[in-house]
């Protein structure tokens, strides 16, 4: 069943003045109207014959008010010709999964882009991801144009500004708060394990992700050097460069997706830095967001060998855990010249111009307050498992968030994944059970050094859920969840370890 049009939101758009708050949507049609009598299950979006959910343009025309529509175009787009839909919000394509996770789940989201192509491809993408409330716009501006329907200059729409830039803090974080996180829908979103692995991605930890997130130290780039560096270890060889280069594109075609992470302190270091060597290259400076995220997603061929110097440079590494681990390599267990070979591999493929990759700039500081633990009720996580999204943010402050037993569903991916691929491992007579749990002991390993540098002293909380609901753990009054803490992140450390 496709999800229902049920926000209630109060309708204030000048264009439709005759829309009523709480009555259903009508379809735009001077010549007909459609019976908008209230039937309970009123439908508002298809999916097309390739999956993707759409809704089409007389429909939003009609319930402007009903609809929050996102222009996904690049800004340079919104004054190409076509125009855009009044009461647009513009988000660019590669922000909307950050951004999305902090709307309502009530109020349905209506993709667009030039042709509807782009949109549909994320609409789809989220939809696949366990957000049900979003469509595409069918064929886009140029289909909006072919009914005739109005426009006003791009110029009138706002500029995009990323979410989260607001104020956050650190704060105590008491039980009750994360009661009311963890049973929030607009901060928790569920997708399949399966879906996860083929379409979805595992992101870092870091509490400065807006969006609703399964979470692992590193995100997927964390796990791949942490699959290396098991590989090495056991196998008794380093990996060079072109061997990583070379892994690192098997991996993309095996597994369709893969996340790393920078922020917008160690991009405007880097745009610096690249300054000062090269005065004259006309470098974006920190005021033009988007033309730096240009700079980074697609450096001109000139400087890319500069940029990708700096880019294994702790200082320019965003992501704390990979710039830990280029930090202090021995604490983790792996090599600085393996994890600066998986950076370079990734940048290499994304200027290649490779789909499967995802660049996110994290915006501001650390302010996370507390870690939270996310585990199921299950003796082990299948394809087939449903697993929570959990959004970092929790109010005015952040949270660490994991997914362990997630994570080590997808090592053993990994590590089947990799016993087939790699001739190196293939050679070395490793078995699947045993290289699995080195990957469970590396794991843990780096998980408690990187939160042991960035969460240290911070109160640790779990929370297991049942199904698609919070499951009880333990007895509490009311039947429904407990949440486990607040413990310090030190005293959790021999029981993580100890777990299965």
């Amino acid at each position: 069943m496709l999800p229902m049009l049920a926000w209630l939101g109060a309708c204030t758009h000048p264009s439709n003045p005759a829309s009523e708050p709480g009555s259903p949507p009508a379809m735009g049609n001077e010549e007909a109207a459609i019976d908008c009598t209230p039937r309970g299950e009123e439908e508002w979006m298809q999916l097309s014959p390739g999956g993707t959910p759409e809704v089409d343009a007389k429909l939003v025309h009609a319930n402007p008010c009903w609809f929050r529509l996102v222009d996904v175009r690049e800004a340079d787009e919104l004054d190409d010709g076509l125009g855009a839909i009044d009461g647009v919000e513009h988000v660019p394509q590669r922000e909307v999964v950050a951004e999305i996770s902090g709307w309502s789940s009530e109020q349905p989201v209506v993709l667009v882009c030039r042709s509807g192509r782009r949109s549909g491809r994320l609409a789809r993408e989220l939809y696949e991801r366990g957000v049900t409330n979003v469509a595409s716009l069918t064929g886009g501006m140029l289909g909006w144009h072919e009914h005739g329907l109005p426009v006003v200059s791009g110029e009138e729409i706002p500029s995009w500004s990323p979410a989260g830039s607001e104020a956050v803090t650190m704060r105590a974080v008491t039980r009750e708060d994360v009661e009311a996180h963890v049973g929030d829908r607009d901060r928790v979103r569920w997708t399949k394990a399966a879906t996860l692995m083929l379409q979805g991605t595992q992101a870092c930890v870091d509490g400065r992700d807006a969006r609703a997130i399964v979470g692992t130290p590193g995100g997927d780039a964390g796990e791949l050097v942490l699959a290396l560096a098991a590989s090495e270890a056991m196998s008794g060889r380093s990996f060079d460069a072109d061997e990583v280069a070379q892994i690192f594109s098997a991996y993309l075609d095996g597994f369709g997706h893969f996340y790393l992470h920078s922020d917008d302190d160690a991009l405007y270091a880097l745009l610096d830095d690249l300054a000062h060597e090269h005065p004259d290259a006309g470098l974006p400076g920190h005021e033009d967001h988007e033309a730096a995220m240009a700079l980074l997603r697609s450096p001109p061929p000139e400087l890319r060998e500069a940029v990708l110097r700096r880019l294994s440079d702790p200082r320019f590494v965003g992501c704390g855990h990979l710039r830990l681990m280029l930090q202090h390599p021995d604490q983790y267990g792996t090599r600085r010249e393996l994890v600066a070979a998986v950076i370079e591999a990734f940048y290499r493929a994304l200027w290649g111009g490779h789909p499967a990759l995802e660049l996110v700039v994290l915006h501001g500081h650390h302010h996370e307050s507390a870690v939270l633990e996310v585990r199921l009720d299950l003796p082990r996580v299948r394809p087939y498992s449903r697993i929570p999204l959990v959004s970092p943010r929790l109010g005015d402050t952040e949270l660490f968030v994991s997914h362990p037993q997630v994570a080590h569903f997808v090592r053993r991916q990994n590590a089947s994944f990799l016993l087939e691929q790699v001739p190196l491992l293939q050679g070395a007579g490793l078995d699947e059970a045993s290289f699995l749990a080195r990957l469970d002991e590396l794991a843990d390993r780096q998980a408690n050094a990187t939160l042991g540098h960035l969460a240290d002293g911070l109160p640790h909380y779990t929370v297991e859920f049942h199904g698609q609901a919070v499951g009880e753990r333990g007895p509490h009054p009311e039947g429904i969840f407990e949440v486990v803490g607040p413990r310090p992140q030190r005293e959790e450390e021999e029981e993580t370890r100890n777990r299965p």
